[in-house]
């Protein structure tokens, strides 16, 4: 994900919630993701704590992802675009035990869109089941990720994610 079409989606809400420059500096220089999980608890004026536990990322047990949808179409001259949510499990197959904050960097059209994925429907989302592990197969399948799809002409994603897609102040709170 560019960092920029990232940054520039979240800078009126960094303005109005960010008090002082003590604030804003453990932001700068991070990667898109380690920014979207500091940047959240703030936008959501404090309800959550970012905490980095196992199987989520947040005091209230939710995880955030970033991804992107890519910038060439699936077909040449095609209007379905694809990205995928990645690591919503381990690879023994447990998934995240909290809801997915997700921001998304839809390349063709330019902009960073939100999903909030509760963890009751990953398994349902989820491609790519590992198998039991192994001993001497510790990845016996690949892991599990959602596939996401956007059609640049309708301007909507695939009916699979659409219904978690929600605006920043909701995929925040």
């Amino acid at each position: 994900m560019t960092k920029d079409i990232f940054v520039k989606e979240l800078t009126p809400f960094l303005l109005k919630n960010v008090k002082t420059v003590d604030d804003m500096i453990p932001l700068l220089g991070k990667s898109v993701g380690a920014l979207w999980e500091m940047v959240l608890p703030t936008i959501s004026g404090g309800k959550y704590k970012f905490v980095d536990a196992n199987g989520y990322d947040f005091s209230d047990g939710t995880e955030a992802k970033t991804s992107s949808i890519r910038a060439k179409p699936n077909k040449p001259g095609g209007n379905s675009y694809s990205g995928l949510i990645t690591n919503v499990a381990n690879y023994k197959g447990k998934f995240k035990t909290g809801d997915l904050r997700v921001a998304v960097q839809n390349a063709p059209a330019k902009r960073v869109d939100f999903f909030l994925i509760p963890a009751e429907d990953l398994p349902f989302l989820a491609a790519g089941a590992v198998g039991p592990y192994q001993d001497d197969n510790p990845y016996p399948g690949s892991l599990p990720r959602i596939p996401v799809s956007y059609n640049i002409k309708t301007d909507a994603y695939g009916p699979k994610i659409a219904k978690y897609q929600v605006d920043l102040e909701t995929v925040a709170a």
